[in-house]
């Protein structure tokens, strides 16, 4: 899927447990804009999501914060908001049109994949 390319990040929870509680290798599949001109990122995340009886290879994250910008992170932890869309699949489009996703959690995107999993198992822990 992603051959010998090392993920950009990885993704993980500290409020969720479950499903979000899983450390999850993050690579950027293209950059899209919503109406306002935000960045919002169409990312591949391996293993992928399971949610409510569906399987997400691809979903699409955007910045908790307004102002902060997603790509490149300024900062990690990153907190971000996770998006499914609403159809089976996501299409090729180059904008972010929220009224075709929903909103599944909020996460963090970390640098390391060791900051991902501690911060998955405390959560797993509780």
């Amino acid at each position: 899927m992603h051959g010998m390319r090392a993920p950009d990040f990885y993704l993980s929870s500290g409020e969720h447990v479950g499903e979000w509680a899983k450390a999850r290798s993050v690579y950027v599949v293209r950059v899209l804009h919503d109406n306002s001109g935000t960045a919002h990122l169409l990312v591949s995340v391996d293993p992928p999501v399971e949610h409510e009886g569906r399987r997400y290879p691809q979903v699409v994250v955007a910045s908790h914060f307004s102002g902060w910008s997603i790509w490149p992170p300024a900062r990690y932890p990153f907190p971000i908001y996770v998006y499914a869309p609403k159809t089976a699949t996501i299409t090729d489009s180059e904008s972010f049109d929220k009224s075709a996703f929903y909103l599944m959690a909020w996460c963090e995107l970390y640098e390391t994949l060791a900051d991902a999993e501690r911060v998955a198992a405390e959560q797993r822990g509780k």
